[in-house]
């Protein structure tokens, strides 16, 4: 049931239904810690899942503070490759960016992709969102060299995933890596480049619109 709770918490966040999303994400920690002990490993996880979707309702700093509490418990109890370590320092990343530490939020970042490379392969989903996430960064702080070949493959990634499997996630990361590429090129004055990015995505967009019926037509 607290599964259940964690994963239409996640839901609410992503939908845009913050309040919602906290206050269950909230109850689901406080019933697990109950239930379960604070050390548990399903408590750790609610927390780190709550951190998240404070994050997304740009409660960032409040997020900072309960990862920086859960983040070592984690890496104490389940080790620092394991899949929720990794995601708890992704989380942790997300909001540093957001409280701007750039500094801390790349250094987590860096970490976050070396553990998913590890732990999970090239191709995963979460290690693809990792290679975006930093290569934003990145270029954001003008990086540009760090950021090309990460937002790149990236994209290449997510683009394979989508030949293969085809969900509404894959073909969003697809388009969501490639507007990244447009702004790295017209931040790093390289108009050709970003025109050809622009071309790819003008393209996506197309298919997406066809594949799915064109109400206009």
């Amino acid at each position: 049931l607290l599964d259940m709770s964690s994963s239409l918490a996640k839901a609410y966040s992503k939908l845009g239904r913050h309040d919602e999303a906290i206050e269950l994400a909230e109850e689901t920690q406080r019933q697990s810690r109950d239930r379960r002990g604070p050390e548990h490993p399903s408590t750790l996880t609610a927390a780190s899942d709550l951190a998240g979707i404070l994050s997304a309702a740009d409660g960032h700093e409040d997020a900072v503070v309960l990862l920086e509490k859960v983040l070592p418990q984690m890496q104490k109890l389940l080790g620092p490759d394991h899949y929720e370590t990794l995601t708890c320092l992704a989380n942790l990343a997300v909001a540093c960016q957001g409280v701007d530490r750039r500094e801390e939020a790349i250094l987590h970042l860096e970490q976050a992709l070396q553990g998913r490379r590890k732990s999970l392969g090239e191709d995963h989903p979460d290690t693809l969102h990792s290679m975006y996430l930093l290569g934003a960064v990145y270029s954001k702080q003008g990086e540009y060299v760090k950021a090309e070949p990460l937002l790149t493959e990236a994209y290449q990634g997510f683009a394979k995933r989508d030949s293969r499997i085809g969900t509404l996630y894959e073909q969003a990361q697809v388009r969501t890596t490639l507007t990244a590429l447009i702004r790295l090129y017209e931040m790093w004055n390289q108009p050709e480049k970003a025109a050809m990015w622009e071309e790819k995505l003008k393209l996506l967009k197309e298919e997406f619109q066809t594949g799915n019926g064109d109400e206009s037509s």
